[in-house]
């Protein structure tokens, strides 16, 4: 994992970027994020098919991965003391994104929820915490929380740090291989500038992963 003094000189060398970047949000061993200004949940009956759990009895609209639900945008809070704040109710899955971007070339960069994201209950993400050598983009956040909290977008809630990505050239991640970067093999699947949902599942998919 990077020091502060490593992250400094990958973002000298350009090896590292964060845009837009806050100084004073680096840190020891990572930078922190903000939650971006849109957040999107799936719609609760759109492509859902109702199936009834054999243990309980009862019943639920379910998620089909072959078919994905369409996203649709949470709406904000209505009390005028917290204006441009969401929701985030227990049981809900939502997705969202950073406002920062983030690129990295001969370094993986992780994120995770800062200390305080979960003091507040909130889960940052679900799966999906390292990003690939190369990619450039805003983050997808699979966010849910234990107990009923208000966000904003702004919040800086999550972190990024960075490690190493062994190449040939094993300590100079300035010569890293193009074909070892993010996109080199034409296999884009991680563009987060906007939030997205899932794809749907296939058998031919499922053999890619």
């Amino acid at each position: 994992m990077l020091s502060r003094k490593a992250i400094l000189r990958g973002i000298e060398t350009g090896h590292i970027e964060v845009t837009p970047l806050v100084r004073q949000h680096i840190g020891p061993n990572s930078i922190d994020l903000r939650l971006g200004a849109t957040l999107k949940s799936y719609h609760p009956i759109i492509n859902r098919i109702e199936v009834q759990d054999p243990v309980s009895g009862g019943f639920f609209h379910a998620i089909d991965p072959a078919n994905p639900p369409p996203l649709v945008d949470v709406p904000k809070v209505l009390d005028a003391g917290y204006p441009n704040h969401w929701l985030l109710v227990p049981g809900m899955f939502y997705l969202g994104v950073t406002m920062e971007e983030t690129y990295t070339r001969g370094f993986v960069a992780c994120i995770d929820g800062r200390s305080t994201c979960g003091r507040l209950s909130i889960e940052a993400h679900k799966t999906a915490g390292v990003g690939d050598n190369g990619f450039r983009g805003r983050w997808t956040l699979e966010i849910e929380a234990t107990e009923p909290v208000l966000v904003a977008p702004g919040d800086r809630l999550f972190q990024v740090y960075f490690e190493p990505c062994w190449a040939v050239w094993m300590a100079e991640p300035d010569k890293t291989e193009q074909h070892d970067l993010y996109g080199g093999d034409q296999h884009h699947y991680q563009n987060s500038q906007e939030v997205r949902g899932a794809i749907a599942l296939s058998s031919k998919s499922l053999d890619e992963e």
